[in-house]
């Protein structure tokens, strides 16, 4: 469909940066308010748009009904920019983002909520977006993550931290994230071409929790663009308990119930399926050209996806697709795929448990509420301890950069690309880097965390040490495409960070690996830190206590003061001491590894493995007593 809209040049001619009169009447971006009783922060909101350094804009306010005075404060807003409706009765924010659409008169359209606030850049810098190339089929910012008083939210006090990062995803970067992970754009930080929402279609009103991930995979379904997401935190996004974004029982229940609504819209691509099969490779042996291959290959990832209600639709599709006997006749006859084969797949699937990048629950979502709460209460306490122990951590990092430094002026050492951390030119150099070892060396395995003890022959990645490749593991792991290792190792790395950050790590880890492809992670082991403190093994000898508290003495003394030495205060040190934060048992880990996907996952003794690259990786005295554990992807 031809677009019919003049160019952003065109538009700047015309309207000469004056804003829009009775002259130039034709805005470049229509940005979208929905409202709805929120007299406290409507005003801030709208002055954030009418603020903007890019002044050819229109704002539509859709007031859904308030009654709290929200009308009110927009009438008394005096900008020709603005137009406001008045709505008499409360039907819904997609309802809502819907009228703005069919009111938006400039070519690109924005959405902002009524209780969040743009930076004064915000739209110039994503309209710049479309003067780069292609253009891609929406442009998104990393947010500021504020409180209903508009003070920004302390670390780890809220489970949509980390999840809306920077980069640039092609059309199958963006379907198998968005199916994979769920949402991970933010919807108020949303610009994208009118006519792409024409093509694509309007918000679904029926959806209460998950309207702006649908259009998402809507959009990434039908439209060959890339998603781009802008990092500068271009807009400070309000989380408090009335708005939608709370993590209510309502709001999780209506989740659970809409994912499948969701998901549902990959099986659009029956008559694309190369698009399906760049989105996700793992597809591949399923798909044999026609059309119910793509149905297949969905079920098939759908049944081992995290949440419960995508696995129960994956069956019903299965059961859907065995229901048509020349189907279920090619399905035998091309994939093996009979009758009992459904059923050991029905029987196999969990349809009661949630595996969530961010959270994981059972019986119901009382329980991950209770979690979600002990878990921001904890977070806390670790933000105020970490604050008042920051000089001890500030010299400890001064002494890691020291040695760094030291160790670059040992013979044999080569100096590697270090890619900055942050922005979309990290992710471009960092790929560009991971691609060009992998054609000059033919590396098929990552050492994740590797320190100073860099594998020959492996892509060594760390923040510190002596990395191939300087990454935060706390970050998606763009720089390499899926399925691209044999083998991933990490060693005494996941307990440094939360146990949800530590699942999303192995989540990356098991993207990486190709079908077939093992990994082997090795960590302290707390049934035998347990086992020690139990059988006061920890005073195992006068200076025991020295021994271990030497290496962290800054630290131990900030955290216990200057007595220390008792098994508890030992069991302590292994516990939070070292920059831990979580410990896992074989139980934990290997569910951990289970939940990601993995299988055959088994505990391994110290040094040894089927895999000849994984043997003998254990080198340090240390990891004698570790928890080493390995799992297959299938």
């Amino acid at each position: 469909m031809a677009s019919g809209w003049p160019s952003r040049s065109e538009h700047d001619r015309a309207a000469g940066r004056r804003g829009i009169t009775e002259e130039t009447d034709m805005p470049i971006v229509s940005v979208i308010m929905p409202s709805y009783n929120h007299a406290r922060y409507v005003g801030a909101a709208v002055e954030s748009v009418l603020a903007q350094t890019l002044h050819d804009i229109e704002l539509i306010v859709i007031d859904d009904g308030s009654t709290d005075g929200t009308q009110e404060v927009l009438r008394g807003i005096r900008d020709e920019r603005l137009r406001c409706v008045f709505r008499e009765r409360n039907v819904g924010a997609s309802a809502g983002s819907n009228d703005g659409l069919a009111l938006a008169r400039a070519p690109f359209v924005a959405m902002i909520s009524s209780d969040d606030v743009f930076a004064p850049t915000k739209l110039e810098r994503q309209l710049r977006c479309w003067d780069e190339g292609a253009g891609p089929t929406a442009v998104f910012c990393t947010p500021r993550l504020i409180d209903g008083e508009g003070r920004p939210l302390r670390s780890g006090a809220h489970p949509l931290e980390g999840t809306f990062v920077s980069g640039r995803w092609s059309r199958g970067a963006a379907l198998a994230r968005l199916f994979h992970e769920g949402n991970f754009f933010c919807h108020p930080s949303v610009m994208a071409r009118r006519e792409t929402y024409e093509r694509v279609g309007c918000y679904d009103p029926r959806m209460a929790s998950l309207g702006d991930f649908e259009m998402w995979m809507r959009m990434a379904v039908q439209e060959p663009g890339d998603f781009v997401t802008l990092d500068g935190e271009l807009l400070s996004f309000r989380l408090h308990a009335t708005n939608a974004s709370a993590g209510t029982r309502a709001n999780v229940n209506c989740g659970l119930h809409e994912w499948p609504l969701v998901v549902r819209h990959l099986r659009r691509l029956r008559d694309r399926p190369e698009v399906f099969a760049a989105a996700f490779p793992e597809s591949a042996p399923w798909l044999a050209g026609a059309a119910e291959d793509v149905d297949f290959a969905f079920a098939r990832l759908a049944v081992a996806h995290r949440c419960p209600t995508v696995r129960t639709y994956g069956v019903q599709v299965l059961h859907e697709l065995m229901d048509r006997p020349e189907t279920a006749t090619r399905l035998r006859d091309v994939h093996g795929f009979a009758h009992r084969d459904l059923i050991a797949v029905a029987a196999a699937t969990d349809t009661t448990t949630v595996h969530d990048g961010r959270r994981e629950r059972r019986d119901g979502p009382h329980v991950f509420d209770r979690v979600r709460r002990e878990t921001r209460r904890v977070y806390g306490q670790i933000q105020d301890h970490l604050h008042a122990v920051g000089e001890a951590t500030s010299r400890a990092v001064a002494g890691v950069r020291r040695r760094a430094r030291r160790a670059a002026q040992k013979p044999g050492y080569t100096e590697v690309r270090r890619p900055p951390m942050s922005g979309r030119h990290a992710t471009t150099v960092a790929a560009d880097y991971v691609r060009s070892r992998m054609v000059a060396g033919c590396v098929r395995a990552v050492h994740l965390g590797c320190g100073d003890q860099a594998f020959a022959g492996w892509l060594n990645v760390d923040l510190g040490g002596r990395p191939d490749l300087v990454w935060d593991l706390r970050r998606p792991f763009v720089w390499a495409a899926d399925a691209t290792f044999d083998f991933a190792y990490s060693e005494h790395v996941l307990e440094h960070f939360p146990r949800a950050t530590g699942r999303r790590i192995v989540d990356e880890i098991h993207r990486l690996l190709r079908p077939g492809g093992t990994v082997r992670i090795a960590v302290p082991d707390l049934a035998n830190v347990i086992g020690m403190y139990v059988d006061e093994t920890f005073l195992a000898g006068p200076t025991a206590a020295a021994d271990v508290l030497e290496p962290t003495a800054v630290e131990a003394r900030a955290l216990f003061g200057d007595s220390f030495g008792t098994r508890g205060e030992r069991l302590n040190v292994c516990m939070y001491g070292w920059g831990h934060a979580y410990l896992y048992d074989e139980t934990d880990l290997v569910r951990l590894l289970t939940n990601a996907g993995f299988t055959a996952v088994a505990r391994r003794p110290h040094g040894e493995s089927p895999h000849e690259p994984l043997r003998g990786l254990e080198t340090r005295p240390q990891l004698q007593s570790a928890l080493i554990v390995e799992g297959t992807k299938r």
